[in-house]
């Protein structure tokens, strides 16, 4: 196929598809945080507003093909008093954990079915002891029972530490179900009514106590895989931070590539014109060329931002765009030097001399014949630059310097918890991905553009 045949446009089909992955990340950065809840948005630094998602769970379209259980809310149906259940249950483990949310100040009874008939009392007692909220599998004297009683198994709350305990319900009976468990699959209802006693009818006036229609219950099964990238330890939604970090992400990446290229074809050009400017210029950028860049920058963002305690780890937070301004005024000196270079050759040519001879003065030799080499070179450098912002942005995470919600601050949790991480592909695998598409995209149109140039 022809070069011809392989444009649209003028443009080659390698800088379209560059273009159009520039475009939908920038396009998901605007419109992205619009499909997030502004809840989760707005709580993602409040530990407890996430309590209820399982921990450091894989994405649910890479459980899908391990058999694992996603989280979701279970439908349920209110007769009679009385709230039901009905969990499908066709995978490879057991859910992490039930959790039962509830509106009511009456002391409640949660027992389940399970596919075999066999009825389990889960809890019973006052919600409000619990806040409202109940995490079933901290109901550890239950599953020491059910431990014994179904897998032959005598344990303490201890002695659950790294195990599932929801294997003693989802399972055969048989000895050691706690840690070989062979999945019970079918259907498992959930019942939840008023707990009865004569001390409680008395309390009713002798009436059976019963749940009513507007006191609201709602079963959320915490799985083994969570959303479209998983959750980090704290049970945070990865695609909440992902999507919802892009925008400031870019934000400084742009921001600071352009504070860049602009005071670099500025430095470059006056070190090139001579003059107690031009020597200050060029002092200028051969300082901020030889000075290293990441400690530099880490410094002065630390100087310029205050530290704070978040989730009991320090955290130095910082505008946006002073990260922007500090990254883009460290990645000045090869820009500046080059353009340095460039104009001083074209200062040099034959047509300049030219102009100078027929009365052009050095403002309008600059417009008119150097801006048509400087511009399309300042293209090409805003391409480059870019993804290399990006990069220095995220290196700055790993030392807890997060400037805003971005991806810096996700990254930053890969060092400060590695251990934990250390598995976690889903959380750093979309980040890096991210910004080696990028990376590709924006040198693919930088390419482009120095062919163009070298046509001209």
């Amino acid at each position: 196929m022809t070069e011809k045949g392989e444009r649209r446009s003028g443009i080659p089909r390698r800088v379209s598809i560059a273009l159009l992955i520039v475009a939908a990340y920038i396009i998901a950065s605007l419109v992205g945080p619009l499909t997030i809840r502004a809840e989760d948005l707005k709580n993602w630094n409040n530990l407890d507003y996430w309590d209820r998602n399982p921990k450091a769970k894989p994405p649910e379209w890479y459980g899908a093909f391990k058999g694992l259980p996603p989280s979701e809310w279970v439908r349920g149906e209110y007769r009679d008093g009385v709230f039901r259940f009905t969990y499908d249950f066709h995978y490879s483990l057991a859910p992490e954990d039930i959790v039962v949310i509830m509106n009511t100040t009456k002391s409640i009874e949660i027992t389940m079915t399970t596919p075999d008939n066999e009825t389990i009392k889960l809890f019973a007692g006052s919600p409000s002891l619990m806040n409202y909220t109940l995490h079933l599998k901290k109901n550890y004297p239950l599953f020491e029972e059910l431990a014994e009683k179904r897998c032959g198994t005598k344990l303490t709350g201890e002695s659950f530490f790294g195990k599932n305990v929801f294997n003693t319900v989802f399972s055969e009976p048989k000895e050691d179900c706690l840690t070989n468990p062979k999945p019970l699959h079918g259907k498992y209802v959930i019942t939840i009514k008023a707990q009865d006693s004569p001390i409680i009818r008395a309390m009713y006036g002798g009436k059976i106590p019963k749940l009513e229609p507007n006191e609201t219950i709602r079963v959320f099964i915490a799985g083994q895989s969570h959303g479209f990238l998983g959750t980090d330890i704290f049970g945070r939604d990865v695609w909440v931070g992902f999507l919802g970090g892009m925008g400031e992400t870019l934000l400084i990446a742009f921001a600071g590539a352009l504070i860049s290229v602009s005071l670099g074809l500025l430095l470059g050009t006056l070190g090139a014109i001579g003059g107690k400017v031009g020597t200050g210029s060029n002092l200028a950028s051969r300082f901020l060329t030889v000075l290293p860049t990441l400690p530099f920058a880490m410094v002065t963002i630390i100087a310029l931002g205050t530290i704070e305690l978040e989730n009991r780890v320090y955290v130095i937070k910082v505008h946006s765009l002073s990260v922007a301004l500090v990254l883009g005024i460290l990645l000045i000196g090869n820009i500046s030097r080059n353009v340095r270079s460039i104009v001083k050759e074209e200062l040099r040519k034959g047509y300049i001399e030219s102009s100078k001879a027929l009365g052009g003065n050095l403002p309008w030799i600059l417009k008119k014949h150097v801006s048509r080499i400087l511009v399309p070179y300042g293209l090409e450098q805003l391409a480059i630059t870019i993804p290399g912002v990006i990069a220095l942005l995220t290196l700055l995470g790993f030392f807890n310097i997060s400037p805003g919600f971005n991806w810096s601050s996700l990254m930053s949790q890969t060092i400060v918890y590695n251990a934990q991480y250390q598995f976690l592909w889903w959380l750093v695998l979309p980040i890096g991905f991210s910004m080696a598409l990028l990376a590709i995209s924006f040198v693919v149109i930088a390419n482009w553009i120095e062919e163009e140039f070298i046509k001209m």
